[in-house]
């Protein structure tokens, strides 16, 4: 059963494409906003108004996060000193965060399964088990991950502290959450990480400012919050944010994305790896464009993905490639 979405997505996509015979003139897209804060809104065509979850795809909100999650590391480290304490996050890139600032200070774990896409995720055994011994939860909140926030309530542990990665993000941004005190032990290592995401950024910036194409179609929103930080574009997307990954490519998205292809001309479009391969080569063939893969969760099994870093530098050298065509 765990296959279920991509059979479904390779049946839709290739109804779909059977029933698409003309691009047409496509839909229209407002621009995004270019706020630096959280809270910033994307407008899209096919529904995808209201905030984006996934805020880890952009290293400046990333960046409050690690100041912000801080003092809730610091208070599971200060109770928990007969062993290492265990911090549960629902998707690997949170993981590979609390570790990058933990170090061996806490044994982190991840819910979500590698190669598992958290949109219509259903809790596993597994799961259960090893939410089981967390003594601290992380999840993204909202939208994204709301399996693993029931999944903790039905624990019925009270104590164990959830928080959420964008209410901690709106927090610092408001100043009602604090970051750590310079001389608190913990504190040097929140800074590391957070420098390091400061460079990584300038990376960016400086990778991303010349590309030939600033708009770009994409899989679905994963990775509007990181196009819209570097003034990129995405002008379609393939499926609707809130379903299965995969689950729902209908003609009229298919004919936005052959017309954003025909008016930008774009030279790919870029998946995920959940998406079918066989479903892959319809979409190239019935747009005439190359197939790029973009993934916003990785996994420490994944060459190029293993940790968060590493993801985001990868995600961001495969855009420029794909940019620069």
């Amino acid at each position: 059963m765990r296959h279920l979405p991509h059979l479904i997505a390779q049946a839709c996509l290739f109804a779909a494409l059977s029933l698409l015979t003309a691009c047409g003139d496509g839909h229209g897209h407002k621009d995004h906003d270019h706020r630096d804060h959280g809270h910033a809104h994307h407008h899209h065509d096919h529904d995808h108004s209201g905030p984006n979850d996934h805020v880890w795809m952009d290293p400046l909100r990333t960046r409050r996060f690690v100041y912000a999650v801080g003092p809730t590391l610091a208070q599971t480290l200060e109770t928990t000193t007969d062993r290492k304490p265990v911090i549960v996050a629902s998707i690997h890139p949170l993981t590979s965060l609390l570790q990058e600032i933990l170090g061996d200070r806490a044994t982190v774990r991840t819910m979500l399964p590698q190669g598992t896409s958290p949109h219509g995720f259903e809790v596993t055994p597994d799961v259960v088990r090893t939410i089981g011994e967390a003594d601290l939860i992380v999840i993204v909140g909202r939208k994204l991950d709301p399996w693993a926030e029931r999944a903790a309530k039905n624990l019925g542990r009270k104590d164990v502290k959830l928080v959420r990665m964008i209410e901690l993000i709106a927090g610092y941004e408001d100043e009602s959450i604090k970051p750590l005190g310079d001389d608190h032990p913990l504190a040097p290592r929140v800074k590391a990480v957070a420098d390091k995401l400061d460079a990584m950024h300038e990376r960016f910036k400086l990778a991303i400012k010349d590309v030939k194409s600033k708009e770009l179609v994409t899989f679905h929103n994963a990775f509007d919050l990181l196009a819209e930080r570097y003034d990129l574009k995405v002008v379609a997307h393939l499926t609707e944010m809130d379903l299965p990954t995969g689950a729902e490519v209908t003609p009229q998205q298919l004919r936005e994305v052959k017309s954003a292809v025909k008016e930008h001309k774009l030279k790919v479009l870029y998946a995920e790896p959940q998406y079918p391969e066989s479903a892959l080569n319809g979409l190239s063939e019935a747009t005439g464009v190359s197939i790029l893969r973009l993934d916003d969760i990785g996994g420490p099994d994944r060459p190029g993905y293993a940790n968060y870093f590493e993801m985001m530098e990868t995600n961001v050298k495969t855009l420029v490639e794909g940019q620069n065509r």
